[in-house]
């Protein structure tokens, strides 16, 4: 497939193959941009929280989080997206990067990062390693508990 792009004199060729490629510079540009506003205004972001969890992971069972955040949010999908580069994205995904999970009352209630992960982890039965941001955690910031809790 060809697709032709026409903007005033500027007239560009583009293939299958340089769209995705495109397509996919666009998806994973900014991850760290991803954020959260407090009520006072305050900006939060992923790249914030990771920074606040450091290195420290634990391994998961990609199946028991997905059926715990689901429950918890009353939904019966990861928000992995519909449309054309969704399965893309899933199957795309790298699995040595950890997800970032939220955990209240023992249970994991919120994906903040890594949804694509988590889903490709399910359905290739793959292990899974995660950040966990423990609101329980009485030395978790208040701000993230405002968030999330």
């Amino acid at each position: 497939m060809t697709i032709y792009w026409f903007i005033g004199e500027l007239n560009m060729k583009l293939t299958e193959a340089k769209l995705k490629q495109l397509i996919l510079e666009v998806i994973n540009e900014g991850w760290q941009d991803t954020s959260w506003n407090l009520e006072n205004g305050e900006k939060v972001t992923i790249g914030e929280i990771n920074d606040y969890l450091g290195n420290e992971t634990i391994d998961v069972d990609p199946v028991e989080v997905k059926n715990q955040v689901l429950k918890a949010r009353g939904k019966e999908r990861l928000p992995v997206g519909p449309g054309i580069t969704s399965q893309e994205r899933v199957d795309a995904a790298d699995l040595s990067f950890p997800i970032i999970i939220v955990k209240k009352d023992g249970e994991y209630t919120e994906v903040l990062d890594g949804n694509h992960r988590l889903q490709k982890a399910v359905d290739h039965e793959k292990p899974l390693k995660a950040k966990i941001l423990d609101l329980d955690n009485p030395e978790t910031p208040e701000k993230y508990k405002e968030l999330f809790g």
